[in-house]
């Protein structure tokens, strides 16, 4: 919703590819002929690349979308893979283990993104003013 109605760097072409990639992109598995969806989305919610590609110009909406991020990456975050085993890094791993319990845990809450979107529109120093009209893209068509 917020990439289609909210004002943003993307133009038109690069806004229907992007949400094309990682909302409708399917492959089919050569081994079971099952159809799976493609990687970008998870790459995206773990890295917040397509967030930062974006732009979002409006504070809120770039605070919810950053914090909602935080949280839901940390399905796709393994610590232990990340890290491994190398001592030098023994106190990020322990951290980032500690994190993604945090975010897991508020994901048991059905409530979670409702309670995340009052934290924001509570926070006095986020700024909901600024480019707060809607925005309606114009999405084009897909070659194929």
């Amino acid at each position: 919703m917020a990439l289609r109605y909210t004002a943003h760097k993307l133009t038109s072409r690069k806004l229907t590819l992007r949400l094309h990639e990682n909302f409708d992109t399917l492959y089919k598995d050569p081994e079971t002929g099952e159809a799976h969806i493609g990687s970008a989305r998870r790459s995206n919610i773990k890295s917040g690349d397509l967030s930062t590609e974006t732009g979002f110009a409006n504070d809120g909406i770039r605070t919810v979308l950053r914090r909602m991020q935080v949280i839901l990456c940390q399905r796709y975050i393994d610590p232990e893979d990340f890290f491994m085993n190398d001592e030098i890094f023994e106190a990020k791993r322990k951290a980032a283990e500690d994190e993604k319990a945090e975010g897991l845990k508020a994901l048991e809450d059905f409530n979670w993104l409702p309670n995340l979107l009052n934290e924001v529109l509570d926070d006095e120093l986020v700024d909901w003013v600024t480019n707060e009209a809607r925005v309606d893209h114009v999405l084009k068509k897909i070659p194929k």
